[in-house]
């Protein structure tokens, strides 16, 4: 294995509705946030949970522009699906989950 990118490598455990279309155990950050609207649940012990749910918390707050008043916050999160995996594909933010392989950390 040359590379291991958290982005687009499946690592996170989870489990699918019945209607998703796929199904495999196992998905990438950018699969979590594109196909979120699919998955049932984190397939995993509660400690993970705890390490995955923060990671993703702050992978959104990282892409997301914070509303500035309670009215903005009603339309916060329409675009996750869109805005959140476009922030991962920046170059320099993609790079920079990569485990194994050259570039930096």
């Amino acid at each position: 294995m040359n590379n291991f990118n958290l982005i687009d490598d499946p690592w996170i455990p989870v489990r699918w509705l019945l209607s998703a279309i796929d199904t495999t155990p196992l998905c990438s950050l950018g699969t979590a946030f594109s196909c979120g609207n699919e998955m049932a649940d984190l397939d995993c012990s509660p400690s993970e949970r705890i390490s995955i749910m923060r990671l993703l918390i702050c992978i959104a707050h990282a892409a997301l522009v914070m509303p500035e008043d309670a009215n903005e916050w009603d339309v916060f999160a329409d675009n996750l699906e869109i805005a959140i995996p476009e922030y991962l594909r920046r170059p320099e933010i993609h790079s920079r989950f990569n485990l194994i392989g050259d570039g930096p950390r």
